[in-house]
């Protein structure tokens, strides 16, 4: 059923536990109107498409698929659509994620990413960080930097930073707080 390569209404997909899940089905790569994607529990997944996934997503959620590498660096700019990115327990070969990395995003949520080490504001992104609202990390243990220029994310009102046993603080001196920030939880 989720080999189809006809067209789909589906808005919204959720997977969870397929053992046997080798690759994303067609019919996700295909659909033109999915607008969330939950992967939870697809310890066999490994990769996602070249292309990636379709463009017009809005929610993605990876939940302990710590074999899946993330989406290729290379499609990070096409997602014009995604607001919401959750990543927990999953893609265990993340070991730095550029917070502007996506055009429109807005909640960002980190949570158990083992390898994880940085979180950056990249300077080669054609991409803004000034839509991001919401940030939270939590658990993941061998993260060790934030960004520094924290103020150029204009639009962010929530920081939440949990369980960072190797998060080094002396680099967060003289970093600059968000001018929107309303909420900072550490």
């Amino acid at each position: 059923m989720l080999e189809s390569d006809s067209p789909c209404l589906l808005q919204t997909i959720d997977i969870s536990r397929c053992h046997m899940l080798k690759s994303v089905p067609k019919m996700i790569i295909n659909s033109t109107c999915l607008r969330r994607l939950d992967l939870c529990g697809i310890s066999s997944l490994n990769a996602f498409p070249t292309n990636g996934l379709p463009t017009c997503l809005q929610s993605l959620c990876i939940e302990e698929c710590e074999n899946l590498t993330f989406l290729p660096p290379e499609t990070w700019s096409n997602y014009t659509s995604l607001v919401t990115l959750k990543l927990q327990k999953s893609c265990r070969a993340l070991t730095s994620f550029p917070l502007n990395c996506f055009p429109v995003l807005q909640n960002l949520s980190i949570r158990e990413c083992r390898s994880l080490e940085s979180i950056f504001i990249s300077e080669t992104s054609s991409c803004s960080s000034s839509t991001l609202r919401s940030f939270v990390v939590s658990d993941c243990k061998e993260l060790r930097s934030l960004p520094q220029r924290m103020d150029t994310l204009t639009a962010l009102e929530s920081i939440t930073l949990c369980i960072l046993p190797n998060l080094n603080l002396s680099l967060c001196e003289g970093v600059f707080l968000p001018p929107n920030l309303q909420s900072l939880k550490v």
